[in-house]
């Protein structure tokens, strides 16, 4: 193939890609969005009647969070750099992020975080929750939840690890973290963990209702959980 046939390929791969990351993405927000494509840019975009719903707002950008942060990894191993801008956007606040395959009009500062994925394996779980978090502006907190807390996100397993996500502030731009903090999660648990099962959660429903099974103080926001 030709270099204008490689280029056509690489602007269309994208769709296919996102697509495909989206439809694995059961039950966790992905039906909440959408994306569009023009020419080199890609937009991931809340879908309409979810703009004035902030529970699903928030869903919504978390799904797309993880999905981008799957498919800037994708690029990544591929050897291709992608670039993305983030929220906010005033004229149009349907659009979480644009994605493009050219860094002209994108400051470093813009960029979206590199999702953190180790190659050597930590010395505990743990460890490793706490490190991805912090890269993500985000905490974790070991927590017991009893079986009331657990029936709220319709998991009554027993675990004999579970760790709170928590954040300082809650806004789109964390909300866009707890979605990278999801998939470097995943894939590290895939990767270095792949015997041990493991539920990765984030809140949409109930977290209200949950944070009352924890010690959180007033002012710490309860993002997610991971129970394992």
């Amino acid at each position: 193939m030709d270099s204008g046939g490689n280029y056509i390929q690489l602007r269309m791969m994208p769709q296919k890609i996102i697509e495909q990351i989206k439809n694995e993405q059961v039950n966790s927000g992905s039906e909440k969005w959408t994306y569009r494509s023009s020419g080199n840019v890609l937009e991931l975009l809340v879908l309409p009647q979810f703009i004035h719903n902030k529970k699903a707002f928030r869903c919504s950008v978390i799904s797309a969070g993880q999905a981008l942060a799957a498919l800037k990894t994708h690029y990544n191993r591929a050897g291709t750099e992608i670039f993305i801008q983030t929220f906010p956007n005033i004229e149009n606040p349907r659009v979480i992020c644009s994605i493009r395959f050219d860094d002209i009009g994108y400051s470093k500062s813009q960029l979206a975080p590199e999702p953190v994925i180790l190659e050597e394996k930590c010395t505990n779980i743990g460890e490793y929750l706490l490190k991805t978090a912090e890269q993500f502006q985000l905490s974790t907190q070991s927590a017991y939840l009893n079986s009331e807390a657990l029936k709220l996100v319709n998991n009554e397993t027993a675990f004999d690890h579970t760790y709170l996500l928590v954040s300082g502030l809650d806004n789109p731009f964390i909300w866009l973290n707890v979605g990278y903090w999801k998939e470097a999660v995943s894939q590290y648990m895939k990767l270095h963990e792949s015997g041990k099962p493991f539920f990765l959660y984030h809140f949409s429903h109930h977290r209200d209702d949950f944070k009352k099974h924890t010690d959180l103080k007033n002012g710490t926001h309860l993002q997610g959980f991971i129970g394992y």
